[in-house]
């Protein structure tokens, strides 16, 4: 067995096909999600947003004016979220 030259040879050891960039290595789980998973995930994590202000409004009344911001952009991120999936409807009949 020969001495391993880098950490890159190393973690490239046990790629038989071709030879992938260390910062390929590290986002291939993310590449690996679907575009339907990443709207799921987004989706509740608006939802978990939305619950989190709206109880922390009615816990902390004197606050409530931020909360209330955060909450308007949460709505707002949420119709970004619906129009692209409107969009990915379009497109996709095409």
């Amino acid at each position: 067995m020969e001495p391993l030259k880098s950490y890159k040879d190393f973690i490239n050891e046990s790629f038989d096909s071709e030879e992938f960039e260390l910062e390929e290595l590290f986002t291939e789980a993310v590449r690996k999600r679907t575009p339907d998973q990443v709207m799921k995930d987004a989706e509740d994590k608006i939802k978990e947003q939305i619950g989190r202000y709206s109880e922390l409004m009615k816990s902390n009344p004197e606050k409530a004016d931020i909360y209330k911001a955060q909450l308007d952009l949460v709505h707002a991120k949420q119709t970004v979220l619906q129009m692209k999936k409107k969009l990915e409807q379009v497109k996709a009949k095409y």
